[in-house]
């Protein structure tokens, strides 16, 4: 009996610390089936970070392209020519590779994720990719013009031009590739194409495939790109699923009711199961969709926006439902665009202060959208219940910073239900 009683006195206390916590920092947030979820602010506490110190000599951050976190929070920065590994509390641990173009080497990584077994996938330019060992060992380097099976995939494909956006070791033999093709022998200005490959030992599977409506086709060897007409997004949550959504095509609008679907995709199987979550389009303002001409510094002379970029983004009255998607322990956070989100802004010029990013708190298992909550940036990892931000201004010196998440958004599954 004592225990049982403990056990509702701590049920309660827990219930009466979220409902603290909905009225501490939370205003009403609507959606397009006319019920309401706390909207959460004050949500993320500074922990650690790794700024400018010259003191740490060969860790010192110069020129990063991007981190990756692995499952002990070490943190991984691609930089310069190798990837810089600090501990979780920001202190330098170890170097992986070194400059150079053979294996094991990088001429400037430009990407860097640590699959759900620890291995790590580093992005070179020139499409290679260095894979890893969850304690640095070397174990490959594929070439994606050149190595089997991926140069006759996009010969077959009839692409003519690539790029590598993510590359994820599942384990050493099995690779998730996020690839931006585009076909100029086809007419139209929609010819940008986004995929995923799932590359096994035995084969290369196209897990989905979508029309990128970013992508405009100037001429026959040009292509620019408009804002605010959607992109696919995803994110790992295993080493068995994947969580992805086109946002331009992903999403249905049935009178006032307006939603956005997340597709879970089983790698084992390839069968998918659909998430569907309420959503209010949002218009975007006038100013925003304003673009200015493009000066070179370099030619010394201005470029003029297309007429058939300006058409579109005329025509485009809202927002995407998501920018981005992050998956943790069960939750998903979806990033909506942020209000000063425009096609002329520079990401890397921004401050810590920015208009915050509006995020759906969804839970996985069932689609519920649990609350909404304020980022004051878009995280590029969310792991073990952290959110980690590279910051690159032009004008001040990179830093890596390191926020807990409150634990009480990941009990919003619990609580509510």
């Amino acid at each position: 009996m004592l225990l049982a009683s403990s056990r509702m006195i701590t049920h309660l206390v827990s219930l009466l610390a979220l409902v603290m916590f909905f009225n501490a920092c939370s205003r009403a947030g609507g959606d397009s089936s006319g019920s309401t979820v706390p909207l959460l602010s004050d949500v993320l506490t500074p922990m650690a970070s790794i700024e400018d110190d010259p003191t740490l000599d060969f860790f010192q951050i110069v020129d990063p392209a991007a981190i990756g976190v692995d499952s002990r929070e070490n943190i991984y920065v691609a930089d310069e020519h190798t990837l810089k590994i600090y501990k979780p509390d920001g202190s330098p641990s170890r170097l992986i590779g070194r400059e150079g173009s053979g294996p094991g080497e990088f001429i400037a990584p430009f990407s860097v994720n640590i699959g759900p077994t620890g291995n790590i996938a580093a992005m070179d330019v020139l499409w290679d990719v260095n894979i890893y060992a969850s304690d640095g060992e070397f174990l490959d380097r594929i070439n994606y013009r050149s190595d089997d099976p991926y140069r006759d995939y996009l010969r077959d494909q009839g692409f003519t031009f690539t790029m590598m956006n993510e590359v994820i070791a599942i384990d050493p033999d099995h690779l998730l590739i996020d690839l931006f093709a585009l076909d100029n022998t086809q007419p139209g200005p929609y010819i940008g194409t986004s995929l995923i490959l799932y590359s096994t030992p035995d084969s290369l599977y196209e897990l989905c495939r979508y029309v990128s409506h970013e992508s405009v086709k100037i001429d026959e060897n040009s292509t620019n790109s408009a804002e605010f007409q959607g992109k696919l997004i995803w994110s790992m949550i295993d080493s068995e699923h994947l969580l992805y959504t086109e946002t331009f095509t992903d999403r249905l609008e049935d009178g006032g009711r307006s939603s956005y679907q997340l597709i879970i995709l089983d790698l084992a199987t390839l069968l998918t199961d659909t998430l569907t979550v309420p959503w209010s389009p949002e218009l975007i303002p006038p100013e925003v969709k304003v673009m200015k001409p493009f000066y070179s510094e370099f030619l010394d002379t201005n470029f003029e926006v297309e007429p058939v970029i300006r058409d579109i983004l005329e025509d485009t009255r809202y927002y995407p439902p998501l920018k981005d998607l992050r998956v943790d322990q069960g939750i998903v956070f979806g990033f909506h665009y942020s209000p000063t989100d425009s096609v002329e802004r520079d990401f890397e010029d921004e401050d810590l202060e920015v208009e915050p990013h509006l995020v759906d708190i969804i839970d996985l298992a069932t689609g519920r959208l649990l609350a909404r909550a304020e980022f004051p940036f878009l995280p590029e990892v969310i792991k073990g219940g952290r959110a980690y931000r590279l910051y690159t201004p032009l004008d001040d010196f990179p830093a890596v910073y390191v926020y807990q998440i409150d634990p009480r958004l990941y009990a919003l599954r619990e609580e509510l239900n």
